[in-house]
């Protein structure tokens, strides 16, 4: 992204720039606990993130002389299996003729923090604790991390919470099989990414001029399949009308399969399909191919309908854009906007009191300040006031969305402002209620909006679609939100990019800030941070390349980049604050 400076003859500062080195069986009675061992029309996205190697896991089948509880581990032991390759086949051989007819595990998925507790009950209608006991139930108890739907769609669970599930087990013949099981599969949290394809479905926004990423985690055996389902069945309801539905008459896969042949996907697609106008044929074709090429608008597959008809190639020079690169970060520096874009700070205006300043959100056209008194004020490309923002209002954050927006959360924690250019807008926040929002971030395509929320049943961090009218500008917000993270206290957040999530929770009273990032939304993970004490957290370029850039108490500015496990490097040493775009 080129700079538009507002002053002649721009100047180079000098700064330092560093790099931080830096089974026991169980008698047949009851009550006996147990327990698992831990164990454009040329259009480019970005290149999916590397997977690691998937390891296939191959469980074992009942054995005679199995206890409940064993039967019940084992059971749960092949669940992992079912989703990833084996269609369930070995975990149906833990349960009845009858119960293996009627479960259903792909409804539910949990995902767990520790291995289940298993507790036995023997039934007291069949005779207490001997052996000649012919029922017996057994209680599962799930530590929840979260949960994934038919869909793959993810939702938080409240920390703490726990699940129980009963498994009501017969005997016949001498041995033990699942009479009963809830439709549920349980998963490790650690084992997520081997089990699940994290799948990213993209869908036009309501004015067809970018892609928004649509996060899924489905099961590695048909993972093809159930993307192309999901596509085709529109939108979550969190995104809502944010997104645009090409599918308008409801097309559906004409089979259950997409095979693959001669290393080509097979896609044939219902007759509704060739009902659709020439336009949102395109769109879904398009559609299709980048969520099974991971982004890749050239991803060679065959799309045809039941009249055989070939529409391969009907988004040939549909041009719909992605979300744009990342702007650069910008910092405040003893009174500079100074931009980390190249290897030499750049300093690009200057600005008064900056001191002061709660907040920053900078780009090559301008920006605002958030002072000291809660205002915004704006600023020109060099850095000069053009006067106060939001008609004065007093503000709690300011943030980066689309083009030049500004937008701002009003210090009641309910009051949500955008402002581009002189019009300012406000937007309700429908599903909100009583709670307060401490921090906001728009995603870079501009069509996503994540919230941290304190209170109610809500807390954590939410996402929501952000509707547009034709001309770019937003309307409102979604009519539902998403839950993806339950932690409480996040009072800053970014998007790193398209799909991920940075989170902060600050540290207080002795205790150290905590990060989490997700592919959102997703399970969380811990983010690393640099080491300090951490005020403000954004996205964009440094160095000619996306990074993720933290400011501490002290005023330097780190960045991470990749995976976000690697080394903080240290950018800028004399910084106030960092730009939130």
């Amino acid at each position: 992204m080129r700079h538009s400076h507002g002053m002649r003859g721009p100047v180079r500062l000098a700064f330092a720039v560093l790099t931080a080195l830096a089974l026991v069986a169980l008698p047949s009675g009851c009550s006996n606990p147990m327990g698992f061992p831990e164990s454009g029309a040329v259009q480019r996205l970005p290149a999916a993130e590397p997977r690691s190697k998937r390891v296939f896991t191959n469980p074992r089948g009942p054995k005679d002389g199995d206890q409940p509880e064993q039967i019940v581990k084992g059971f749960l032991d092949a669940m992992p299996a079912g989703v990833q390759s084996d269609g369930f086949h070995v975990a149906r051989s833990f349960l009845t003729g009858t119960a293996a007819r009627g479960w259903d595990g792909d409804s539910t998925f949990l995902i767990a923090l520790s291995a289940p507790k298993l507790v036995r009950s023997v039934l007291p209608q069949d005779g207490g604790e001997d052996s000649s006991s012919t029922a017996c139930d057994v209680q599962a108890d799930v530590r929840l991390k979260g949960q994934l739907d038919a869909g793959g769609q993810y939702t938080a669970a409240e920390s703490g919470t726990v699940r129980s599930l009963t498994f009501s087990l017969r005997r016949s013949k001498g041995r033990w099989r699942i009479d009963r099981a809830p439709d549920v599969v349980v998963v490790l949290d650690a084992d997520v990414d081997q089990v699940f394809r994290q799948v990213t479905l993209y869908r036009a926004d309501a004015a067809s001029r970018v892609l928004i990423p649509d996060v899924r985690w489905l099961a590695w055996r048909d993972w093809r399949v159930l993307a192309v389902r999901e596509l085709l069945a529109g939108a979550p309801k969190w995104l809502g009308e944010a997104a645009r539905n090409a599918n308008t008459h409801a097309a559906r896969l004409a089979v259950n399969a997409i095979p693959i042949v001669n290393d080509k996907v097979q896609i044939r697609l219902g007759d509704a399909f060739e009902q659709l106008p020439d336009a949102d044929k395109a769109m879904l074709v398009r559609e299709i191919r980048l969520t099974l090429g991971d982004g890749d608008a050239d991803y060679d597959m065959e799309v045809t309908a039941s009249s055989r008809h070939d529409y391969s190639h009907a988004d040939a020079g549909l041009s719909i854009a992605t979300a744009p690169a990342s702007p650069p970060v910008y910092s405040l520096s003893a009174g500079n906007i100074v931009s980390l874009d190249s290897s030499a700070p750049l300093r690009v205006g200057v600005v008064r009191d900056s001191a002061t300043a709660r907040g920053f959100v900078f780009g090559p056209n301008g920006g605002a300040l958030l002072a000291a008194d809660s205002t915004a004020e704006c600023l020109r490309s060099n850095g000069s006031a053009c006067g106060p923002m939001f008609a004065g209002a007093r503000l709690r954050q300011i943030a980066g969305g689309a083009r030049n927006e500004v937008w701002a959360l009003g210090e009641d924690g309910h009051t949500l402002m955008v402002q581009d250019g002189g019009s300012v807008q406000t937007l309700a926040i429908p599903w909100l209620g009583s709670a307060g929002v401490a921090g906001i971030a728009v995603s870079p395509d501009g069509s996503r909006l994540a919230l941290a929320v304190q209170s109610g049943p809500l807390t954590g961090v939410v996402m929501t679609g952000i509707v547009r009218n034709q001309a770019g500008a937003p309307q409102r917000l979604g009519g539902v939100a998403a839950r993806v993270s339950a932690r409480y206290g996040v009072t800053m957040l970014t998007f790193y990019n398209d799909t991920t999530l940075v989170y902060v929770v600050p540290g207080s009273s002795g205790v150290a800030a905590q990060a989490f990032r997700q592919i959102g939304p997703g399970p969380e993970q811990v983010q690393r941070l640099p080491g300090e004490e951490v005020r403000a957290i954004t996205n964009g370029r440094i160095n000619d390349a996306p990074r993720l850039a933290a400011i501490n108490s002290h005023g330097v500015v780190h960045s991470d980049s990749g995976a976000l496990d690697g080394s903080w490097s240290i950018v800028d040493m004399q910084s106030t604050v960092v730009s939130q775009r």
